[in-house]
């Protein structure tokens, strides 16, 4: 890509500024899931691409398990202590999938 980079030299980048970068998450500070909603494929692709919240590879977060264990959690918990019904006028078209949040690894 033009740069020259000495062997051995180690390239790294971390989530924090990824996940703060303007051009992409505009409004980086403020939550706002909705921003994941959008219709915009290349919007969306670019950020999935610059998402990644518990890191990748051998190195990613200990915890993730244990956040994904706790998810699940809450969700039957307010599932069943609570009576969950769809908002008015809610139909098979308003419930098609807009949107999917995964895990992926990088792929070489």
């Amino acid at each position: 890509m033009g740069y020259m980079l000495p062997p051995g030299t180690i390239v790294a980048t971390q989530a924090w500024s990824m996940h703060r970068e303007r051009s992409v998450f505009p409004s980086p500070d403020f939550f706002s899931p909705e921003r994941w909603l959008v219709d915009d494929s290349e919007e969306l692709s670019q950020m999935t691409a610059q998402m990644m919240a518990f890191g990748l590879g051998s190195r990613n977060c200990g915890g993730q398990t244990f956040a994904y264990m706790t998810m699940r959690m809450v969700l039957a918990s307010i599932a069943r202590n609570f009576d969950i019904v769809a908002a008015p006028g809610t139909d098979e078209k308003s419930m098609a999938m807009r949107d999917a949040f995964v895990s992926f690894s990088v792929r070489d």
